[in-house]
């Protein structure tokens, strides 16, 4: 998968959170205050206006603020609604032990393989699965951790990637392990899910890592925006 997808996706996040910041950092808000007020000060145009008058101005400044603030938050919550789902399902994807055709292009290092090509591939892996299917329905959890870990040795050799994946998917909706397990396998069930879970965040790329960390600081900057500065959404 195109790491470009998610440096796009956290480019995004990251330029609207940086306008909402912005828009509620009360420095900022206060300078541009003053520097809009200045026409009311002791050597202004304005310096004889009514008190009212400066107040009415004030409040509009504020206002405006606060309108530019709501719309910022407006389109943050916006982009990240639109965004979270879609990178959640890419990270997943990403988690994911490649196919029989991508682990064999990368264990070959080529790419464009033959139709005939291809149809072995595809038809090994199936082999291989059913082959797995038999010979580890009884097995023992400290059997599939050993052979899990020595398959990730080697993680795109046919055979060693159609046992990773086959032993990921069996993990995913639970094995049914044999009666008489020992301490070893109970300690070995914990170990092959931690093993498992390992190997699947060390498949998510860094650019991947790069748009969640964006997405959480989004999140975090719309509730402390709400929150803190009492800022609500606006629709622009």
């Amino acid at each position: 998968m195109s790491e470009a997808v998610f440096e796009t996706a956290a480019v995004t996040i990251t330029s609207a959170m940086q306008a909402l910041e912005t828009e509620v950092h009360p420095e900022g808000r206060q300078a541009e205050l003053t520097e809009k007020m200045k026409p009311f000060a002791a050597n202004g145009p304005w310096r004889y206006a009514p008190d009212s008058e400066r107040a009415k101005v004030r409040d509009e400044i504020v206002a405006e603020q606060e309108q530019r603030a709501g719309v910022k938050l407006f389109e943050l919550g916006k982009i990240i609604a639109e965004i979270e789902p879609t990178i959640s399902a890419l990270v997943a994807a990403t988690e994911e032990a490649p196919d029989s055709l991508e682990a064999f292009s990368r264990w070959r290092g080529t790419r464009g393989h033959s139709s005939s090509d291809q149809l072995g591939v595809m038809t090994l892996a199936e082999l291989q699965r059913a082959r797995f299917d038999r010979e580890y329905a009884s097995a023992k959890p400290t059997a599939v951790l050993h052979d899990y870990r020595q398959a990730l040795a080697d993680p795109y050799s046919p055979a060693n990637s159609a046992f990773i994946r086959f032993v990921e998917r069996r993990n995913a909706v639970g094995w049914e392990w044999p009666a008489g397990t020992t301490d070893d396998d109970v300690r070995a069930v914990g170990d092959l899910s931690k093993a498992i879970a390992a190997t699947k965040a060390a498949r998510v790329p860094a650019a991947a890592r790069a748009a969640q960390a964006a997405l959480a600081s989004a999140k975090a900057t719309a509730e402390r925006a709400r929150t803190l500065h009492k800022v609500r959404a606006v629709r622009p």
